[in-house]
């Protein structure tokens, strides 16, 4: 039985790094195997009982375990501390450095394209509303046509219930064919129809849509940088 324990420090120190790692393989799959919970609670006694029966059989050989042996000196073991927590620490003034440099390039970079934005982009909005105002003009016919249409039908519906309808619901009539809350101004159909016009944009407009649209953007992310840096 004492062969067993005819090992060396080395094969001890393997098999308690191997059962640690079993251990802990077990251990976290305890929840969901009940042979690993096992596993995790007999690997260690196995450890903790094989390691105090070598201990035992190497008093009397003479060669008596000692944990201290394979504990590294209190130097190494500060220096192990400190010396990543110093490596980390000149990493993180590193990038710290470089970040602050990356932003304040990008800073300037969208403060030059905002200065060169802001100097156009009166004159291509102005273009660009003339390029689709032959578009705007029909989508406003259209809205005009359509809103008049439903309009119409609906002020009938009323005319229709009023004449066919008694005296006291009358009033009803309204509510159910509310022809004056329909909006047909010119104020309202024109919002509408510039908004239809941006779903029909012809080729011809398109690349002037593209430099607004890019434009708009660039004002945006500068004046919210700005509000940041308020």
């Amino acid at each position: 039985m004492k062969n067993i324990y005819k090992t060396t420090r080395g094969q001890l120190i393997s098999i308690w790094i191997f059962g640690l790692i079993g251990f802990g393989v077990a251990l976290e799959n305890s929840d969901y195997s009940g042979f690993a919970t096992f596993l995790s609670v007999l690997i260690p006694a196995i450890l903790v009982f094989y390691t105090i029966g070598w201990r035992s059989f190497n008093k009397i050989t003479g060669q008596e375990f000692k944990i201290s042996r394979f504990l590294p000196s209190r130097k190494k073991v500060i220096l192990i501390i400190v010396f990543p927590i110093f490596i980390s620490f000149i990493i993180s003034i590193v990038s710290y450095f470089i970040n602050t440099r990356e932003d304040n390039l990008k800073k300037e970079q969208l403060e030059q394209e905002y200065n060169q934005t802001i100097l156009v982009v009166d004159s291509l909005r102005e273009r660009f509303t003339s390029c689709m105002a032959t578009v705007n003009e029909q989508k406003y016919k259209e809205a005009l046509r359509s809103c008049n249409l439903l309009k119409n039908k609906v002020r009938a519906d009323y005319d229709f219930c009023i004449e066919y309808t008694s005296v006291s619901p009358r009033a009803s009539c309204l509510y159910t064919f509310d022809y004056e809350i329909i909006d047909c101004s010119q104020k309202t159909l024109d919002g509408r129809a510039r908004l239809d016009s941006l779903n029909s944009i012809p080729e011809s407009c398109d690349n002037m849509f593209m430099e607004l649209v890019n434009a708009n953007k660039t004002i945006k992310e500068y004046s919210e940088l700005n509000k940041i840096n308020n």
